[in-house]
């Protein structure tokens, strides 16, 4: 009790010294920090709309003074100007009216001047009426620099903004040629501009109060300092600025303030919150330290069978082997694989597996084991055994008996009887060395070895066995360079007899090696070779090929062809198989695929749809090895295939078991009345002939009418058939 109090205090202290003073710390930042942001984002947002102000203007002042500039240049294509700048009265009249009048009623000319080609005065007119050589006297020494620049720089108009008797102006000044024998005339015109020049923008909200300010005089609020061409002061612009950032900061500042308050508020509740958890921290740490054995044991143990698992039992290995006295005792690593453990799986379904799993560790576990052996699973259905301290080979194999024969007892699982049992491969060290790695790797050789030999064995590893597995190798090297030189395979075909007619009515495709050292290999030895190694693929369609080019040639047969199941859950397996059928140019109704309950029983409703294309699409399928498996009768109605294959192991039993014919017959039965046809394979005996005959099946096969023959037995066969007489029936 002391001790957790003592801890209390001094997560306390840390508490206060690594979290609250943190957190306050923090908090102020944010809150500074906050303010500064929003200060700085309303000054950007003020100088962005002060020089967007500035901007528009700017733009506006040199719009309207192109706008003037355009004007003085169609006047001085007016026809009826250049003809009337002559010095008669009717000249003068005219000017009168359509120049001094109509510039100031349509263009709001101010003032109008027309000089000669010495800036002198010729006829000037102001606000529409008739100016006086006085007039142009008030006005001419302060145009003078525009006029002498204009007279040096001719060009066709010359317009700028000037300061002209103390307001601002726009002025244009060019020259205008008569049409008749006059000297040329230089117009100018004087458009002095208003406060409220830019009305518009003071409506629209883009300026207030705008002022034309003495140039001396800089005005309060926004505004910029407006010169000449000439680089001469005009007027200092000014209006009231719009400020976006203040409107910004009175919009966000309430917002900001409740979130920092929040923020405040949410860190108070958490701070209170972490404080109250640092007094039940203590009584955590105490409990985490017990539970921190609990996890160590998950981490190094198995959790469906609480079993050590891999990583422990390498550990435990390893420190065996480390611990081995050089001589005297040694150590026996067995290696289990359950038997039937997938087909178990698959068929009753995971749950049943993982319940056979945890039943077999409690039976491993029960066993009279030696008191520093270990027991632990690998994964999936492997388990691991470690027998220390064996002096003999004969006690690791007296307990491999007890462990083969205590799983080949029935265990009864959810209700369910299971048949299972194991297969065992055994490796001692130091014989059969010290590394860990090396001891695992014999041992599996040694388990592939008893499996091999079939169900219920144990085998202790030889040397010999890993010249079995490179021979294994070896073998799979050149089963692929017989794929691609294409001369060692070949096919066989084995005769599909008419069980009324006797005649020939389909072939099955089968395949064969002929190995150029070892001879005929057997389809056992080479095809599992072909699907350990990645091969069964382009040996299923080496196989489809050659067969299809045989259906080409007897098309009134059908071709029978095994497919394996890693073929038929390839990729665009049906694609692919439309080609080959269409570069054979044959129909897919005189195809027949084989296939097994396994295709079915890995993923039904994959399965069912695969079925149902290869249907669609024309080809007949047979399911092979009929009434081996558990569930076959309910394939028949949820798969639609065309024919079932009766197993040879239904057939051999005819005429020497008494129940066998009843049996045949009621498959037939069966078929029939799903609308199968059935075929009875390793037909060999008269007897068997008579009783398939007699329990009706459609069609026989095996060495009492034809072993497999390579394809010109086979056409010979058929040329014999289609004489007169000529029957496959045996006598």
């Amino acid at each position: 009790m002391c001790k957790e109090m003592a801890e209390s205090g001094s997560l306390r202290r840390d508490f206060q010294r690594n979290v609250l003073f943190p957190v306050i710390a923090v908090l102020l930042l944010v809150m500074v920090g906050a303010a500064l942001v929003l200060t700085q984002i309303a000054t950007i947002a003020d100088k962005k709309a002060l020089e967007k102000q500035q901007q528009v203007v700017k733009n506006l002042l040199l719009l309207d003074l192109t706008h003037w500039r355009q004007h003085h240049e169609s006047l001085q294509q007016w026809d009826d100007l250049r003809n009337h700048l002559g010095p008669a009265a009717t000249d003068r009249q005219w000017r009168q009216q359509h120049l001094g009048e109509a510039l100031w009623r349509l263009q709001d000319a101010d003032e109008v001047w027309l000089l000669d080609s010495h800036n002198q005065l010729v006829e000037g007119w102001r606000k529409g009426q008739p100016a006086t050589a006085a007039d142009w006297a008030q006005t001419a020494p302060t145009l003078h620099p525009w006029l002498s620049h204009f007279q040096q720089n001719p060009a066709i108009v010359f317009s700028d903004i000037v300061r002209l008797h103390d307001r601002v102006a726009e002025l244009s000044l060019g020259d205008i040629h008569a049409t008749r024998d006059f000297p040329a005339s230089r117009l100018l015109r004087i458009r002095y501009l208003p406060d409220n020049f830019f009305a518009a923008l003071e409506t629209g909200g883009v300026l207030q109060n705008f002022h034309f300010n003495h140039p001396a005089k800089k005005a309060t609020g926004a505004g910029f300092q407006l010169n000449s061409a000439l680089n001469t002061p005009v007027s200092y612009l000014s209006w009231l600025p719009m400020r976006p950032g203040k409107e910004i900061q009175q919009v966000m500042l309430p917002f900001v303030c409740v979130v920092l308050a929040i923020v405040v508020l949410l860190s108070l509740l958490m701070m209170r919150r972490l404080a109250r958890a640092s007094h039940s921290l203590a009584r955590s740490l105490h409990q985490l330290r017990e539970s921190e054995a609990h996890a160590q044991h998950l981490a190094s143990h198995d959790v469906l069978s609480g079993l050590p698992n891999r990583i422990m039992i390498h550990t435990r290995l390893s420190e065996l082997l480390a611990a081995m006295p050089p001589r005297g005792s040694g150590l026996a690593l067995l290696l289990l694989d359950l038997d039937r453990f997938k087909m178990i799986n698959d068929t009753w379904g995971h749950p049943i597996g993982d319940a056979l799993i945890v039943a077999v560790a409690q039976r491993l576990t029960s066993l009279l084991l030696p008191e520093a052996a270990v027991v632990g699973r690998l994964g999936g259905d492997e388990f691991v055994v470690l027998l220390n301290d064996i002096t003999e080979r004969a006690e690791a194999e007296a307990f491999c008996h007890q462990v083969i024969d205590d799983l080949a007892t029935t265990l009864l699982i959810q209700g369910y009887q299971l048949h299972t049992g194991v297969s065992i491969g055994v490796v001692l060290a130091p014989k059969h060395g010290l590394n860990r790695r090396e001891l695992m790797r014999k041992a599996d050789i040694a388990l592939y070895a008893a499996k091999s030999r079939g169900r219920g064995q144990f085998c202790l590893y030889e040397g010999s066995m890993d010249s079995s597995v490179k021979l294994r190798q070896l073998l799979a090297n050149e089963l692929r360079d017989a794929l691609e030189d294409d001369t060692e395979l070949m096919l066989w075909y084995q005769p599909i007899i008419c069980a009324l007619s006797g005649k020939i009515v389909g072939v099955e495709a089968l395949i064969r090696w002929q190995h150029p050292q070892q001879g005929m290999i057997s389809p056992a030895t080479f095809i599992p070779l072909a699907e350990e190694n990645g091969l069964i693929i382009p040996l299923g369609e080496w196989t489809l090929r050659q067969a299809f080019s045989m259906a080409k040639r007897w098309p009134q047969l059908m071709v029978a062809v095994n497919v394996s199941p890693l073929q038929l859950r390839s990729r665009h397996f049906v694609d692919r198989l439309m080609q080959l059928v269409a570069a054979a140019g044959i129909a897919p109704q005189q195809i027949e695929l084989e296939i097994t309950e396994g295709i079915l029983i890995d993923d039904e409703q994959e399965a069912n749809a695969l079925v149902r294309s290869l249907r669609e699409r024309g080809f007949h399928l047979a399911l092979d090895d009929f009434g081996t498996g558990y569930s076959s009768l309910s394939y028949l109605s949820r798969f639609p295939v065309n024919t079932i294959k009766i197993d040879r192991a239904f057939i051999q039993p005819l005429g020497q078991v008494a129940n066998a014919t009843a049996i045949v017959r009621a498959v037939v039965d069966l078929g029939h009345a799903m609308q199968l046809s059935v075929t009875a394979e390793g037909v060999e005996t008269q007897e068997q002939y008579a009783a398939l005959t007699a329990a009706g099946c459609d069609r026989l096969q095996g060495y009492l009418f034809h072993r497999a023959q390579p394809a010109e037995a086979i056409h010979d066969l058929l040329i014999a058939q289609s004489a007169p007489g000529q029957n496959a029936r045996p006598q």
